[in-house]
């Protein structure tokens, strides 16, 4: 079957299934006759279209079918960059270092690592966002106590595209004392979160991203499917209930999708609550 003929097979099987839902039932198109396996296709509707992938070793198609609940295509709006960066960046001062080590427990390391950057200004941190393969897409800008003015009427962060519609995901980078250490892991899990300095701390147990808020779209999904199998979703303790929104819709897609409840953003937890929260995931 063809590509574009598999497609339209799965949107028309898929045609009464509900947002939030997923099936198993429709046999995979994209898989020869005699290799057929029951099962091995996911189907999830989301609120844009259907997500799909097959479980089968040598077949794994994957993809994003753009639909409307009435089988309709639709097309999908993109973003356009509204958020300039043109604030100059200079290298923290100790005084800066010393505030990031006491405030979210990182490490020199991890904080060269990452980039790190102030932004007199604003007077706030400057995180570079970086995509898979660690290049730039962006900055996000972030008030720190004991540096910044919290009395100024700006947000607490915000975030500034550099490229043209990047997929809004950010990967921290491992600090090199933490790789030996990492390196017999099983590396098919990521946990996401919600924040940069959150998905650094993390980064030291398990692979991390941060999705610079507390929501997930079709973008986000395919570009993690390229590299992961399982998601854990570990948000800040008043978002759980937009991780179970995220799991009803994509859950599917992934061989695990589990939501993890915290008490503390995992920015704030101590070492010890941070390694029993991430090191046996």
């Amino acid at each position: 079957m063809m590509w574009n003929q598999a497609k339209e097979y799965i949107k028309l099987e898929a045609m009464l299934l509900a947002e939030g839902d997923n099936t198993r039932e429709i046999e995979c198109p994209f898989c020869p006759a005699a290799d057929k396996e029951k099962g091995s296709l996911s189907v999830s509707r989301t609120t844009d279209g259907l997500l799909y992938q097959c479980y089968r070793a040598k077949c794994g198609a994957h993809g994003h079918i753009p639909t409307s609940h009435n089988g309709i295509i639709t097309s999908i709006r993109k973003k356009k960059n509204v958020n300039q960066f043109d604030y100059e960046v200079s290298k923290l001062t100790n005084e800066q270092y010393s505030r990031l080590i006491v405030n979210y427990n990182l490490t020199v390391d991890e904080i060269d690592s990452n980039g790190l950057r102030w932004v007199s200004e604003t007077s706030k941190l400057a995180i570079p966002l970086f995509d898979a393969n660690y290049l730039q897409w962006g900055w996000e800008a972030k008030k720190i106590k004991g540096l910044s003015n919290f009395k100024d009427t700006s947000k607490k962060s915000i975030a500034y595209t550099t490229v043209e519609n990047p997929v809004r995901l950010h990967y921290p980078k491992l600090s090199k004392e933490y790789i030996e250490e990492r390196t017999a892991l099983d590396n098919s899990t990521i946990v996401l979160v919600e924040d940069v300095i959150s998905a650094i701390r993390v980064m030291r147990y398990v692979d991390s991203v941060a999705l610079l808020g507390h929501s997930l779209g079709i973008a986000q999904v395919l570009a993690l499917l390229e590299g992961y199998k399982d998601v854990i979703v570990a948000l800040d303790p008043d978002a759980t209930d937009k991780a179970i929104k995220m799991k009803r819709e994509y859950g599917g897609y992934f061989n695990t999708f589990e939501v993890k409840p915290l008490k503390k953003d995992p920015k704030n937890m101590t070492e010890d609550e941070l390694e029993r929260e991430f090191l046996a995931v």
